[in-house]
């Protein structure tokens, strides 16, 4: 597990221990048996460097849903009175590193607070995302960081060739890109046949880029910047098989570790590291 930012859940380990904490609480399990059954899960954990980012997670979350279980609060007190390790930020910025010291003062000063109101944990409903099975989309960069990257207002376009599970129990579709930017919408017909955009963390331009898109909800898929090209249904075309641990990423508007331009940007650019081809007009 890295460490991506300053603040307690720039990361993916602390945001794990939140959502399954969460997910104990909707289980109806009591505030005792919820808190033990998340220290139970991260136990290969203990004796890490991560193993901070666990007691502040979980004394974070059980805080903010008006818990708490006295050993887990004594914990994170500990670790917010102790020096900051030295070792897990040598290599951040001097930005991250002040960050972090900012947020743990906060969280320092929110755990020797009154408890707020307790929370009721409502279980969410499951979402399945709709797409069928070889639908293709044209994506449109919207954001700052395309501009800088030349791609505003551009279109590249993918193609969903299987499903994924998803915490806690949404379906969401897997697909891969096309490897070309379009100017304009285009029509089906144009990207059909053309080679698939190579995965951005692998020095290869063997290895294709397929991923899960986390779609949590219907209100959360960008639909202003997506333009339904048909349906193109072919033999990697694969139902649904679960949780296939591949690489993941979220629409921009719902955050995430990496957002889907900041990842296909990065793809973009490793791909012109080897030599843009003709019909990347980028």
């Amino acid at each position: 597990m890295g460490t991506f930012g300053g603040k307690l859940y720039d990361n993916d380990y602390a945001s794990d221990v939140r959502a399954d904490y969460i997910e104990f609480l909707r289980s109806k399990l009591s505030d005792e048996a919820a808190a033990k059954q998340t220290i139970l899960k991260h136990a290969d954990v203990m004796g890490s460097e991560d193993e901070p980012l666990f007691w502040l997670a979980l004394a974070d979350t059980q805080w903010d849903y008006g818990r708490n279980y006295p050993e887990v609060l004594e914990k994170a007190q500990r670790i917010l009175s102790a020096p900051v390790d030295e070792d897990r930020w040598a290599t951040a910025t001097e930005q991250a590193r002040a960050e972090w010291e900012k947020s743990c003062q906060k969280l320092r000063e929110k755990l020797s607070s009154p408890l707020p109101k307790r929370k009721r944990a409502i279980r969410r409903k499951q979402f399945h995302c709709p797409w069928k099975l070889g639908d293709v989309f044209a994506y449109r960069f919207h954001t700052e960081q395309s501009r800088e990257a030349g791609l505003y207002g551009k279109y590249i376009v993918f193609r969903k060739v299987s499903e994924a599970s998803w915490y806690p129990k949404h379906v969401i579709p897997v697909v891969k890109f096309y490897k070309a930017i379009f100017d304009q919408v285009p029509r089906l017909e144009d990207v059909i046949g053309l080679p698939e955009l190579p995965h951005p963390f692998f020095g290869t331009l063997t290895k294709k880029f397929e991923i899960e898109l986390i779609s949590e909800h219907e209100r959360y898929l960008p639909l202003e910047h997506l333009s339904y090209l048909g349906n193109h249904f072919s033999d990697d075309c694969v139902e649904f098989r679960g949780h296939r641990n591949i690489a993941c990423m979220g629409w921009e508007e719902r955050g995430g570790k990496w957002r889907i331009e900041e990842m296909l940007i990065l793809a973009l650019r490793n791909l012109n590291q080897e030599g843009k081809p003709d019909h990347l007009g980028w």
